[in-house]
């Protein structure tokens, strides 16, 4: 569905294999063909423009104890802590990624940036490595990065959809699986979550289902 619709507006799509080695090699080729590139998180710009979310949300709801946002590239939860610090001296931010993706967690518990990882999740978004720009904002201003299973991010799209009626794609429900999953963080507190996204093909998402039963 992501694949339509950037080719319904007009996009041009080239493919490589799902692993950042080749995503930055692909990048490199059209770099020296002439293009100009826009990182999708790794880049200052990305990184505030992504903070406006925890911007918004905290002027409606300044009394928030918990941020908690999905952790893929980064850009967005870096973007969200060093807003939402500066906002709110004293809340914490709590990032949510899957762990068939959890390079960041693994980064944190390492102290320093996992470099390699095959990520293996239907939280599509969030298959990224964490980036050279997040990764340090992340260790500074992020408070913790919970991990998350994939039967835990299924039911929290089939809990947002029965819910409120809304589709949420996996990386998005990450959130909500964070909140099923480690309800110790979140009990008797006030919590912003950020639902970032609701690009999924019920086709693909019914069969995946399905394939893990």
């Amino acid at each position: 569905v992501k694949i339509h619709n950037v080719r319904r507006h007009g996009g041009d799509i080239r493919f490589c294999a799902a692993s950042q080695a080749a995503r930055e090699e692909g990048l490199q080729k059209l770099v020296d063909a002439g293009l100009v590139p826009i990182h999708p998180y790794d880049h200052h710009d990305i990184i505030c423009g992504q903070g406006t979310a925890a911007l918004e949300m905290l002027h409606q709801q300044p009394e928030l104890d918990v941020l908690l946002a999905p952790v893929g590239g980064g850009g967005l939860i870096a973007g969200c802590a060093i807003a939402a610090k500066h906002l709110v001296p004293g809340i914490r931010v709590i990032g949510a990624e899957p762990l068939g993706a959890a390079d960041t967690a693994e980064s944190l518990r390492r102290g320093a940036r996992v470099k390699s990882w095959a990520p293996d999740t239907v939280a599509d978004g969030l298959r990224a490595l964490v980036g050279e720009f997040t990764f340090p904002i992340i260790r500074e201003w992020v408070n913790e990065v919970l991990t998350v299973s994939e039967d835990a991010i299924l039911t929290g799209m089939d809990h947002v959809w029965n819910t409120f009626d809304m589709l949420i794609e996996p990386s998005s429900a990450t959130v909500i699986a964070a909140i099923m999953e480690h309800p110790e963080h979140f009990q008797g507190r006030s919590v912003g979550a950020i639902l970032s996204g609701g690009n999924v093909d019920l086709q693909d998402f019914l069969q995946y289902a399905q394939d893990r039963d």
